[in-house]
């Protein structure tokens, strides 16, 4: 059986967008960091992040005499997003959440895919 010129093209092509669609701006950025961030809505919170390189995710958010700590799971997916998932409690009604993290130096910046697109600043602990 024979593909025809025009068969063989397309499947180059799909092929080649498959491989491209999941490469991650994050690999090898984000593995077992610590970064720290104040809430710009919450004058005095900060957000304290860390991914484990197990997969393992930690948030600790505290100020004004308040620390509570979420726990989860995190990986890499496209581009410049994240999957945060099977967190201890709900965050915004939800378990899951996909965010776009973009990391420049020690600097990184989390924008949450809602309507509204809040962003937090992160700079990277040593």
């Amino acid at each position: 059986m024979r593909l025809s010129l025009k068969v063989c093209c397309v499947l180059i092509v799909v092929g080649s967008l498959t491989s491209v669609g999941c490469e991650s701006n994050n690999k090898g950025k984000i593995e077992g960091t610590k970064w720290t961030g104040e809430l710009k809505e919450s004058p005095g919170m900060w957000m304290r992040m860390e991914f484990a390189t197990d997969g393992r995710l930690k948030m600790v958010i505290s100020g004004q005499g308040v620390s509570k700590t979420i726990t989860g799971k995190w990986k890499l997916s496209f581009g410049d997003y994240v999957e945060m998932s099977d967190l201890s409690e709900p965050l915004a009604g939800r378990t899951k959440h996909v965010e776009k993290i973009s990391i420049t130096g020690k600097t990184l910046v989390m924008t949450d895919t809602d309507v509204g697109g809040t962003s937090i600043t992160f700079q990277k602990e040593i």
